[in-house]
């Protein structure tokens, strides 16, 4: 290698490696370093580089930085994290100086109180699955023999010696890994038994015996790799790409990356051992991160995963339980990505542990959670996709901890943005489950950040709508802090992902004070008929690739949301779920969906079926038994809060309300159906009169292409191809605006007389000073019928007559008309009915 060559290898490693300890390592044995160009998995699923070229030489590596996690000089080290600061007592162990590690760290290392399962009470116990755990009784032996003791401020509970520790982990991982290969055996040995190996392979008694004899490390790899080998003789099966019970297979990987050694690749005697370890390695590059991690970040790269978080279980642990295909995949391997990211040596920020859909889930974790008040013991849920939240389980609250770990010490923004949005929640919302009482402390203290103080979301930096793009999800909230804020998610995704899908195509669920509108499935039926619905076993296999799905595929229910826009003062989205039903029935479907802030909305939808003859229905489910309150207003009052709902189009229509749900279908058959309504949310209690209640006083028109409504002092219109103005004028007046200043309004446009007619009304208004005016008449579709009048007016009240006839002198059919009177940019709208 030439001089120069070198120097830029040189320069290269060194903004890659963090650690001075791995950038001379890295010198040492040779390593040919290939630049990563954007990124990582990019770089690995092109071939330019492979995980084995990766691999640091240094033990311990997984989860563990070599010796640089066990000086407590390094901030942000394993040590660091438990020794800094004053531990404080129960209840919840907080300190702003510690942030929680220490009784963390008290509880899995020492715990020697009979309820517990630490190393003390473990101590050389066999009795049962918390017995035989052989990382607690690793971590309490080196903080022994590094006399973590004298460095302690707080109550040292470790009673046992360093070698006790470290003979009691030897005897207890040669325990496990011997275990047979069937139930969780392989997945409790990989995923542990390697880590275990890792962390006492180079560890020594106190007077300089190897803990692991050559023997014992020659038997141990040895059952590693039988237990690494039937894991991935399944995953070479043709598994799914999420489904946890298939995903878990990889947990192969763990072995490849403990077993690996890059400086004894000349080493005939290790050879047999390092090849196996490169064939998992090279296996999981092109498996895992060459497909799987592909299909997750395509469903959610920018945060997300379709089968919410109500179903997420801790799998795996001994003493825990038999993983579920329902679980969070991407939290199941976690671990995995975390590993590869500390045995590679590489930049949190550049790591495969910085992959998209791990990066941004502690943002959908955030937005997920109903409103609730914060400093919680219990009894906070998420919303309910994939099921009813079980309340006494603390899996949904602990794994997603995993997706922060360890970017409270990153030196990019963002990276701190997230951990410190991952630390309030922990510390928010169920206390009990994240504070204390987690189903595995050990787990916490290896993966989980704390913060000092952390600040609220908004405080933060995060905003309260949030459009996870790549997923097809939408959350509109007015804060996260309490049971009194709004909630609401629109769901329409591009694809059907797996079986955890909610079938929810242009649904949206909502609630304030009180769940208003549940489930997910708020949307149209066509014939009676839901969303396509597909088996488990039709979904795409990890062996097909994430190119299954695409546009036409039996996968696409999209195209999906269109259009996204959020400002200060409303949310707009477009959802287009077309191919989402039988496509022999339907031919378009799209809702256009507004959030006037902080409480009312608007929702267009618009539907094109084959037949004129198909049956539509609108649908929601109501959060309790809905109220008829007049003429298209139906009021839903639950808990501390209600919701106010008028029908606008279609205007005559068969209503279906009780309990189980509001159900519109227009009597009218035709291909094409409009549905337009208003929504506003309001305090339980209150009557329509009540002054903050508008929406009774909502109004629909039509102009030319433009379908829309006022409400109070806000106008929104709809073009049927996706165009959208928003004033907040008390009246639409064509132009563009985003609540533009309102201002007093010139004239007043009266209610026709006769109304209803059948031949002849007339039309009154008033201006209060000279001006250009213009009267039209237009159908409900915004067709114009006839210009009454069109010209400059003095001052004063005036009466126009119409006919009932079109510019050409036609009678016009029975029906619903609106008068529009335009007074130089001001406008008036009216309705009248025409009988025959």
């Amino acid at each position: 290698m030439s001089d120069q060559k070198a120097l830029h290898c040189e320069a290269f490693v060194m903004l890659r490696f963090r650690h001075p300890a791995c950038y001379a390592a890295l010198l040492l044995w040779g390593l040919s370093v290939v630049a990563f160009g954007n990124s990582l998995e990019e770089q690995i699923r092109s071939g330019a580089i492979s995980t084995s070229r990766l691999i640091v030489p240094d033990h311990p590596r997984l989860w563990i930085r070599g010796s640089w996690d066990w000086d407590h000089n390094n901030t942000g080290s394993f040590a660091w994290r438990i020794l800094h600061g004053q531990q404080l007592p129960w209840p919840w162990m907080e300190s702003p100086a510690n942030d929680q590690a220490k009784g963390e760290f008290s509880y899995s290392a020492g715990a020697d109180d009979a309820d517990d399962y630490g190393a003390d009470n473990m101590f050389q116990s066999f009795a049962h699955d918390f017995g035989i755990r052989f990382l607690e009784p690793c971590i309490a032996g080196k903080a022994q023999k590094l006399n973590w003791r004298s460095l302690y401020a707080g109550t040292y509970t470790s009673d046992h010696s360093a070698d006790e520790y470290f003979a009691d982990a030897r005897n207890k991982l040669i325990y496990v890994v011997d275990l047979e290969p069937a139930y969780e055996f392989p997945y409790v040995a990989t995923l542990f038994g390697a880590v275990g190996y890792d962390w006492l392979v180079n560890e020594t008694y106190t007077d300089g015996r190897a803990v692991l004899s050559e023997a014992d490390k020659a038997h141990i790899q040895s059952q590693l790799m039988i237990h690494a080998d039937f894991l991935m003789n399944r995953a070479s099966r043709d598994g799914y790409f999420f489904k946890a019970t298939d995903t878990d297979n990889y947990y192969y990987i763990m072995v490849g990356l403990a077993l690996y050694e890059p400086t004894k690749v000349n080493d005939g005697s290790y050879a047999a051992i390092n090849a196996k370890a490169q064939a998992y390695l090279d296996a999981f590059d092109a498996e895992f991160i060459g497909k799987v991690l592909v299909a997750w970040n395509a469903q959610g790269e920018d945060g997300g995963w379709h089968g919410g978080l109500n179903r997420t279980e801790c799998p795996f642990w001994i003493g825990g339980g038999y993983e579920t295909n329902t679980n969070v995949a991407v939290l199941t391997a976690a671990p995995l990505l975390f590993a590869h990211y500390t045995a590679t040596g590489s930049a949190l920020e550049s790591s495969l542990f910085n992959t998209g859909v791990l990066r941004h889930f502690v943002e959908f974790q955030a937005h997920m959670i109903r409103p609730s008040d914060t400093g919680t013991s219990n009894g906070t849920t998420y919303f309910e996709i994939g099921g009813v939240s079980d309340s006494y389980s603390r899996s949904p609250w602990v794994m997603p901890m995993r997706a922060y770990s360890r970017r409270r010490f990153s030196a990019e923004a963002e990276q701190l943005k997230l951990a410190e949005l991952g630390a309030w929640l922990r510390t928010s919302f169920n206390k009990t489950f994240t504070d204390y009482g987690s189903w595995d402390m050990t787990d916490q203290l290896l993966f989980e950040d704390k913060w000092v103080n952390p600040h609220s979301p908004e405080e933060i930096g995060f905003a309260t709508t949030r459009h996870f793009e790549k997923l097809g999800w939408v959350f509109m909230r007015t804060g996260f802090t309490s049971h009194n804020d709004l909630a609401a998610l629109f769901i329409c995704q591009r694809y059907h992902w797996s079986h955890l899908d909610p079938y929810a195509q242009n649904s949206f669920t909502l609630e304030r004070k009180g769940r208003l509108i549940e489930g997910f499935n708020n949307t149209i039926k066509i014939d009676d008929q839901a969303q396509r619905s597909l088996s488990p076993e039709t979904f795409p296999k990890i062996s097909q690739g994430v190119q299954a799905y695409r546009p036409g595929s039996a996968f696409d229910v999209g195209p999906g949301i269109t259009k996204f826009e959020s400002t200060e003062k409303y949310d707009y989205v477009i959802g287009d779920a077309t191919n989402a039903y039988d496509r022999n029935k339907v031919q378009k479907y799209t809702r256009q969906f507004v959030f006037l802030k902080p409480d009312k909305f608007v929702i267009f939808d618009r539907v094109i079926t084959r037949e004129a003859s198909s049956k539509k229905s609108w649908i929601i489910k109501p959060g309790a038994a809905p109220k008829v309150q007049g003429h298209n207003l139906t009021l839903i009052d639950n808990g501390a809060g209600a919701l106010w709902i008028k029908r606008l189009l279609p205007m005559t229509a068969t209503e279906t309300i009780n309990s189980d749900r509001i159900e519109i279908v227009p009597t009218e058959h035709a291909q094409e159906h409009v549905f337009l309504h208003v929504l506003q949310t309001a305090e339980s209690g209150q009557s329509q009169d009540a002054p903050n209640i508008k929406v009774d006083e909502a109004e629909s028109f039509g102009l030319g292409n433009w379908v829309g409504i006022t409400i109070g002092e806000d106008s929104v219109q709809f073009d049927v191809n996706g165009g959208v103005k928003i004033s907040s004028r008390s009246v639409p007046t064509g132009v563009k605006s985003s609540h533009a200043e309102s201002v007093p309004l010139q004239f007043n446009l009266e209610q026709n007389l006769p109304n209803p007619f059948s031949s002849t009304t007339q039309i009154c208004y008033e201006i209060n000073r000279d001006a250009e005016v213009e009267l039209i008449i237009f159908t409900l579709l915004g067709q114009r019928v006839i210009t009454l009048l069109r010209g400059r007016q003095k001052a004063g009240p005036k009466t126009v007559r119409w006919n009932g006839k079109d510019d050409s002198g036609n009678a016009m059919p029975a029906g619903l008309y609106i008068y529009r009177l335009l007074v130089e940019t001001q406008v008036q709208f009216k309705k009248m009915l025409v009988l025959r």
